[in-house]
């Protein structure tokens, strides 16, 4: 909730930043990105889901292409939706909705595109207060339904989740028969899961709320699109993802035909989250291959193609999976040729190419851990310059924490625990580093990314402390504590930690002699990582 307060005050800053709109002065320009305002007009994609929305506007075309807009948003692709909205505005550069949904697509508080962001956030708020007629007979231009989005759009942006979630709940109880507030309102209202993996009451009411949705609506991809993502992330204890959601992932896909990118690539994630390797491989090569061709068919350059370079992220880990190591380095290699054109260094793609392409090679070789591994995973570590006296690179201190880690477990397979705990203490220096700095990552567009990487070394600590621990109850203890700190894995992208910590401790039970307890955690590992090789392995010795 925090970090929800914090990003919200900092893009409240972003927006008050670009000042009042001068209405004289104002160029719908302005709020077009260089690189999407020189594509062609975008395609309508079929059987991604209906909203008939009444937009205020004399063009019919404005209006379809902000429903296109606003379905391709929840079907998680923004940039695509980006470029609809912005399509509606240059026919229509006074259509109310089209500003809303141009908002909602670049809303991340460190999108790259956040001073076009403003300006369309301001003029946004600027068309919501415009009146026609004056004194007592003054009345509100604009449709009252659609200035409450603006109204629920601004909270949201700038008040945070919480009195987001209230404003839409308010918009949607006033206006029933619109399907989207209802879906909108129950996804904000969203609680998540625990710690432990268990549902949290509001998480459970929305969940009522949106199935009873899809019982009325059981063909809109939509609606069941909502319903999806909104458990895709789920804990492995809280949702059967093969049974529960995987079968409506399918349908989605047929839903449309087969042609949608955005949802071959969520059913490659259920697939791999369930252990089906070559669903999940064959899911992340179509949706390779479609946005391929949609890149090649509308002239989509590298790094506006974020969709494509994360689905080939994804099925580089899935084929580390099966088994396939260096057709998943050979594809990765691919990956971080792309080149970045100047000015793109806080793309989406850039971060991508940063933060996961090029660790990847890495955490593969540490997942796969077989005689050699070590040194291989130190070898494709990237290469960092060293920072100034007293400067401080985020990522260079990352790649400084893989490298310890790496030493100390090298001087554990060695022998040399004196060694090794010199190379943990180092670790742990850096990780309180890494602490240290984080609040001054926020306003970067990898913080989520720095997170995620502090989050997975600190799991690497406590599975160090295992590995090093001299007493044998204690050990267990630690690994039990790295148990405990694993999250579920981003439907985006890949865990940093390709093997659950559960395998560290059945292989301790294992080496104790406790088979028993080596397949109850082998078997647990499975749960939470079906995919795993090296649990596989492990539980297949122990039978």
């Amino acid at each position: 909730m925090q970090r929800i307060i914090l990003a919200s005050l900092l893009l409240l800053m972003s927006l008050l930043s670009a000042g009042a709109e001068d209405e004289k002065q104002f160029d719908v320009n302005s709020v077009i990105a260089e690189p999407v305002a020189k594509l062609p007009e975008p395609r309508f994609w079929n059987g991604v889901g209906e909203l008939n929305l009444l937009v205020f506007t004399e063009d019919e075309s404005v209006r379809k292409h902000v429903n296109q807009g606003f379905v391709l948003l929840h079907a998680s692709w923004d940039f695509e939706a980006y470029r609809h909205f912005t399509t509606a505005l240059k026919k229509d550069p006074n259509c109310l909705m089209a500003y809303c949904g141009l908002v909602l697509s670049v809303a991340n508080p460190t999108h790259e595109w956040k001073a076009e962001r403003a300006k369309a956030f301001n003029r946004m708020i600027t068309l919501s207060e415009y009146k026609v007629g004056e004194g007592e007979q003054a009345r509100w231009y604009y449709p009252d339904i659609e200035r409450g989005y603006a109204f629920c759009i601004a909270t949201l942006l700038t008040e945070g989740s919480g009195p987001g979630s209230k404003a839409f709940r308010q918009l949607s109880n006033k206006y029933p028969k619109d399907l989207q507030l209802k879906l909108l309102a129950a996804f904000l209202e969203r609680g998540g899961y625990s710690d432990y993996g268990d549902i949290r009451p509001s998480q459970r009411a929305s969940l009522a709320k949106v199935r009873e949705l899809v019982d009325l609506y059981p063909e809109n991809p939509l609606v069941l699109n909502f319903w999806l993502m909104m458990q895709a992330e789920a804990p492995y204890q809280a949702v059967d993802v093969m049974q529960v959601l995987m079968p409506t992932a399918k349908k989605l896909v047929v839903l449309s035909e087969g042609k949608l990118p955005t949802w071959h690539a969520v059913l490659g994630h259920l697939a791999w989250r369930s252990g089906e390797l070559e669903l999940a491989r064959l899911s992340f090569e179509r949706a390779i291959e479609l946005y391929s061709q949609w890149q090649s068919n509308d002239q989509i350059s590298d790094v506006n193609a974020i969709g494509l370079c994360r689905a080939k992220i994804f099925l580089a880990a899935v084929l580390y999976a099966e088994g396939k190591i260096q057709d998943a380095l050979q594809l990765l290699g691919e990956v971080k040729s792309i080149e970045l054109p100047d000015g793109r260094q806080f793309s989406q793609v850039a971060t991508a190419l940063q933060w996961h392409a090029k660790l990847l090679p890495t955490q593969i070789y540490l997942a796969r851990g077989g005689k050699g591994d070590l040194k291989k995973a130190l070898s494709v570590l990237p290469t960092v310059p060293a920072q100034a006296a007293g400067g401080f690179d985020p990522y260079k201190i990352v790649i400084d924490g893989y490298t310890l880690y790496i030493r100390a477990l090298e001087s554990e397979e060695a022998g040399k625990p004196e060694q090794a705990r010199e190379y943990y203490a180092k670790l742990v220096q850096n990780l309180e580093l890494m602490q240290k700095a984080q609040p001054k990552m926020v306003q970067q567009p990898y913080y989520v990314d720095y997170v995620r990487a502090l989050g997975a070394l600190k799991i690497h600590q406590f599975e160090l402390l295992g590995l090093l621990s001299a007493e044998s109850e204690l050990a267990a203890n630690w690994y039990r504590s790295a148990i405990d700190r694993q999250h579920p894995s981003s439907r985006l992208l890949p865990p940093e930690i390709l093997y659950p910590m559960e395998f560290r401790l059945a292989e301790y039970y294992k080496n104790e002699g406790d088979l028993e307890n080596a397949r109850k955690f082998a078997h647990q590992g499975l749960k939470r990582m079906p995919s795993c090789p090296k649990c596989k392995a492990l539980l297949k010795s122990l039978n």
